[in-house]
Order: C-alpha cells, then sequence, then structure tokens
C-alpha cells in the first residue's frame, strides 16, 4: 500500500497555525501552566509524607518499649538499639527523597518567573511578586527544615548506638535525650511554618488565577 504524502505547502501552512495557536496564550497562561507543573515536581516529596510519617510512630513506639524494658536488660536493649538505627536509616533516606523533589522544585519556580515580568495588569504583578515572596521562603524554610531534621536522625542513630554499651550511664542518655529534643522541637515549628506558608502560596496562586480569569479544571483544585 502506498503511503500519502502531505503537500509541503499544506504541512507548512498547518505549522503556522500551530504557531498562532501558541503564541495567543497570553503570558497569565503560560504562567498558570507553568506553576501547575510544579506539583508535578514535588510528587516525590509528597509521596515521602505517609511513610515517613509511619516511620516516626515506629521510631517513638521503640523508644517507649526500651523505656519499658529497663537498661539491665542489656540484650534486648542492644537488638532494640539496632531496629532504632535501621528505622533512622530509612527515614534519612526518605528525607533526602523529600529534599531533592523540593530542589527540583524550586529550580522550576525561578524558571517561570521569568515570566512575572511580562505581566501588565498592574494588580496581577503585585500578586506574583507575593507568589514569589512566599515561595521564596518557602523553599528557605525546607532547606532549614532538612538540616534540624537530618540532625535529629543523626541524634538518633547516636542515642541508639550509646545504648548498645553496657557500661552507658543513666546521665549521659538523659543529656542524649534532652539534646534530641531541643532538635524535634525545632523540626515540628519549622514544619508548621513550611506548611503555613504553603497554604499562603495556594491561596495567592489561587486569586492569580481567578484576578486573570483562568477556569481551573475540578480535577485540579
Amino acid at each position: 500500500m502506498n503511503s500519502r504524502k502531505i503537500p509541503l505547502v499544506l504541512l507548512s501552512g498547518w505549522l503556522l497555525i500551530l504557531s498562532g495557536c501558541f503564541l495567543r496564550q497570553s503570558i497569565e497562561e503560560q504562567i498558570y501552566r507553568e506553576l501547575e507543573s510544579i506539583l508535578a515536581v514535588e510528587e516525590d516529596f509528597a509521596k515521602q509524607q505517609d511513610p515517613l510519617l509511619q516511620l516516626e510512630e515506629k521510631d517513638h513506639e521503640l523508644y517507649s518499649e526500651i523505656v519499658a524494658t529497663g537498661l539491665n536488660n542489656s540484650k534486648k536493649i542492644a537488638e532494640l538499639a539496632e531496629k532504632g538505627i535501621e528505622i533512622a536509616e530509612k527515614r534519612q533516606e526518605l528525607l533526602d527523597i523529600e529534599r531533592e523533589s523540593i530542589i527540583a522544585s524550586a529550580e522550576e519556580f525561578e524558571k517561570t518567573t521569568r515570566l512575572f515580568s511580562k505581566i501588565k495588569d498592574e494588580e496581577l504583578k503585585k500578586l506574583v511578586e507575593q507568589l514569589y515572596s512566599v515561595m521564596s521562603r518557602r523553599y528557605r524554610v525546607h532547606e532549614q527544615l532538612y538540616e534540624e531534621y537530618s540532625t535529629g536522625i543523626q541524634l538518633d542513630r547516636n542515642f541508639y548506638r550509646l545504648l548498645q554499651h553496657e557500661d552507658i550511664s543513666f546521665t549521659t542518655l538523659e543529656t542524649r535525650i534532652q539534646e534530641r529534643n531541643e532538635v524535634y522541637r525545632r523540626v515540628y515549628s519549622l514544619n508548621e511554618r513550611f506548611n503555613e506558608l504553603t497554604a499562603e502560596y495556594n491561596l495567592l496562586k489561587g486569586k492569580f488565577y481567578q484576578q486573570a480569569g483562568i477556569s481551573i479544571p475540578a480535577s485540579s483544585r
């Protein structure tokens, strides 16, 4: 069977029509598409949340079991401590994946900002400036969160390794627990701030879409 050849003139005409469609897309619509694509980049971040929470719960249960067992049962404590080290390592792995996702998101968001200066409407321009400010703070807070959380996980490892030594003193353990608790207080505070900034960003993004007259598909809400 002979294949039908499309005349070059006709093909060129279609290319012109298609390029015209892309050119007619407004700056606001281009920004919308790029901002929504960032959601896909952060999918790996979202996927780590539940597994990370489950590991945190396991770690808490393990700690409670260690307290209930007491230091006199050194063999049992050593076994539990080994489990604690394994959990800590898995948590760090998930945290690293989460961090890589946020870094990729920040890079994509920075690319989008090239379009912000092209907006003509002053109100819309103010909104995207606020978007940029909030998102930039969100990325900085996550960097701090990652560093503090990584420190907390390292302290957890050190704590469980100490438990594997029979001659460990209660005073030393108490000091390590206090250090760990201080770090996790900062982690929880930073996590709350990160969530607040995420909510603020989503609110501003919704306002931008509304004022720009961009209709959002129900599946994207």
